[in-house]
Parts: C-alpha cells; sequence; structure tokens
C-alpha cells in the first residue's frame, strides 16, 4: 500500500484493500442497495487519497457510513398533506395552514 498521503492514483494493492474492507460480510448483506455499495466504495477511495491508509480504519469508517446511510434511509417521509403546505410556503404563503382531517 502507498503511505503517500493526497495521492491522486490508487494501485492495485490499495484497490485490493478497499475490495476487501467492502467485502465484510457483517456490514453489507445481499438486501443492501447497490447505491450502498457504490456509494461506500467512493467514499473509501476518497477516504485512502485523503491519506486514510490503515485497513483497520478504514473498516471502522466502512461501518460508520453504512450506519449513516442506513438510518438516512430509514428516516421518516414526509406527508403526502405537507407537502402542498410547503410548497406554499416557498410561494410567499406561508400564512395557510394545511388541512388536517380528523
Amino acid at each position: 500500500m502507498c503511505s503517500d498521503s493526497h495521492q491522486q492514483y490508487l494501485t492495485s494493492s490499495d484497490m485490493a484493500m478497499i475490495e476487501r474492507v467492502l467485502a465484510h460480510p457483517e456490514l453489507l448483506t445481499p438486501t443492501d442497495s447497490p447505491a450502498l455499495e457504490r456509494g461506500a466504495a467512493k467514499y473509501l477511495t476518497r477516504k485512502f487519497q485523503e491519506g486514510m491508509i490503515d485497513e483497520g480504519e478504514m473498516t471502522v469508517a466502512f461501518d460508520r457510513y453504512v450506519r449513516v446511510w442506513r438510518a438516512w434511509r430509514s428516516r421518516p417521509q414526509h406527508s403526502a398533506k405537507i407537502l402542498p403546505f410547503l410548497a406554499g410556503a416557498h410561494a410567499g404563503r406561508a400564512h395557510m395552514m394545511p388541512e388536517f382531517s380528523s
């Protein structure tokens, strides 16, 4: 592995390390979105180029990335009734209240 921080290009051994980190079975499951793995690969590549070259640190960063990604994906979605109200607020009609049915 290259120890030169902020390097622009990754060697085959650098990529092999990132692939090993991505292959941790306890972090990714078959039901995870392909977008998660692509995003994680880009994230780890960027972290490596910023100077993170230790495989253990990369694994910790990958775990953190997966946790944040899953938390973001599982956040509550806005109600369809609230969205028109929010759009109205941006059009200068912030005084309008949404209608709630009981």
